[in-house]
């Protein structure tokens, strides 16, 4: 009962508490509010304005005629009147930038903001990039970035695509690895300050001498030359693919790695008796060391986690020198659904791969009760979607070690809104995960639930539509 049922597909807004508008037609700000009038002269025209405040001359009136439902800065919007025999939607002239979260309003009327963001010709059309288009590729990171869009959705989008395309069964626990280009996708930089705000809390853990060192980095010592194989492959990696910001210099003892923008510079001779302490400062994501080892029965090897550099995923000393099999141990249907099969993957893996996995985040001031009642609105904005991008590589030097990478991405559910599709996507996904698994990803409690998919529902309408 806590999973409400898909709504049927009616329109771009159908999603809206009034009737679907049986015309439906896009402007672009800056256009004069003589322009605006003259589109919404109709009584029974929906006027839905898009930015950062109302549009001028309109406040919270409705213009000529016109119903108007303003979009607030958090991609909420508020009906004024209802009745539309038919819609125009006025488009800011700037909503390539994030928009600012902000406190209020109802959640029923996203259908609005996913059919304007969808409608929003300029910065999409310029990075070839359409939001109500079936995605290439997830990668590069930066090019999501670019257009504002939340690095986030960029797997969900790219799942809808999948399962449009008939290559998604859902219901069931997957692996879902699928084949990674290393240029593109393994090691994602964020643009230099958002690096930069990331990495000095790391770097400051990593720095020698640090007292929290060791709940951080764990290192069973036998993996040493993995892990130098691992340093030279990240080092290599960063001065080659992001040739602006880093720079391998000298050789021999003297070889070091620059960060040009940010002035600093590591001597790699420094890090031979601990490397995973210098990957740990340069990436953004956690790096655990898996070895693979005979099984005792004769079967599928098992794979341990003998070292890493592990500051958001888990408690990497707890889970230090334990199996695969271990280290999942919480997630429902690992051990039925996935442990074998993901065994003999890594067992069989030559090329790298990647996969993701979503969860939902429910924020709570300290010592606030969880059964606080919030009105609907303020519920959604304090959900987050995390999703965590995971990839997976054999070191070609050290075969029985396997290098696993998480870069958790979270975001304000409220900003899927810029990706119907992606919306379409989770909204699928939830309601055909059994209880369990969705406990699990931060969906046990009803109300959360139902409110999270009054949301994707209606963000996903105007995708819907346009889908044969």
């Amino acid at each position: 009962q806590a999973i409400p049922p898909a709504p049927p597909s009616q329109g771009a807004l159908s999603a809206l508490p009034c009737p679907a508008p049986r015309r439906a037609e896009m402007m672009s700000l800056p256009t004069s509010v003589g322009a605006v009038r003259a589109a919404a002269a109709d009584p029974g025209t929906l006027l839905v304005h898009v930015g950062r405040g109302p549009a001028r001359g309109s406040g919270d009136r409705c213009l000529g005629g016109a119903s108007t439902v303003l979009l607030g800065s958090a991609g909420q919007f508020r009906l004024c009147c209802a009745g539309a025999s038919s819609a125009v939607a006025v488009l800011a002239s700037a909503t390539r930038r994030r928009p600012r979260r902000g406190r209020g309003g109802a959640c029923e009327c996203s259908a609005a903001n996913s059919e304007v963001a969808a409608s929003e010709g300029g910065a999409l059309a310029n990075a070839q990039l359409s939001v109500l288009q079936p995605l290439d590729s997830p990668f590069p990171l930066a090019r999501f970035q670019e257009l504002g869009l939340s690095p986030a959705s960029r797997f969900l989008w790219w799942e809808r695509t999948r399962s449009q395309e008939g290559r998604r069964e859902p219901g069931r626990l997957r692996g879902g690895l699928h084949a990674l280009d290393l240029d593109n996708g393994w090691l994602e930089l964020d643009a230099p300050p958002a690096y930069q705000e990331v990495m000095g809390p790391r770097r400051q853990v990593l720095a020698e001498g640090s007292d929290q060192l060791g709940f951080a980095l764990v290192d069973d010592g036998a993996s040493r030359p993995a892990q130098l194989e691992l340093m030279r492959f990240v080092v290599e990696h960063l001065a080659r693919c992001h040739p602006d910001r880093f720079a391998l210099t000298g050789s021999g003892g003297d070889e070091r790695l620059k960060s040009l923008q940010e002035g600093l510079s590591w001597r790699l001779a420094d890090f031979e008796s601990c490397p995973l302490r210098l990957v740990g400062q340069l990436v953004q994501e956690d790096i655990c060391i898996m070895q693979e080892v005979p099984s005792d029965s004769g079967s599928t090897p098992r794979h341990l986690f003998v070292a890493g550099v592990v500051m958001e995923s888990f408690d990497p000393v707890s889970k230090h020198m334990l199996p695969m099999l271990e280290l999942h141990g919480p997630v429902p249907g690992y051990a039925t659904d996935l442990h074998e099969a993901m065994g003999r993957v890594f067992q069989s893996l030559r090329k790298p791969a990647w996969r993701a996995n979503f969860g939902v985040m429910e924020f709570r001031y300290e010592g606030e009760d969880m059964e606080t009642i919030l009105s609907d609105g303020e519920l959604l904005e304090r959900i987050y979607l995390k999703v965590e991008y995971e990839t997976l590589r054999r070191l070609p030097e050290h075969p029985d070690y396997m290098v696993f990478t998480i870069r958790r991405h979270d975001a304000p559910m409220s900003d899927l809104a810029l990706t119907p599709l992606a919306c379409a996507a989770l909204a699928h996904e939830i309601r055909n995960l059994p209880a369990a698994l969705l406990a699990y990803r931060g969906l046990s409690r009803p109300e959360t639930a139902r409110v999270v998919l009054s949301f994707l529902d209606g963000a996903a309408v105007a995708a819907a539509a346009r889908e044969p």
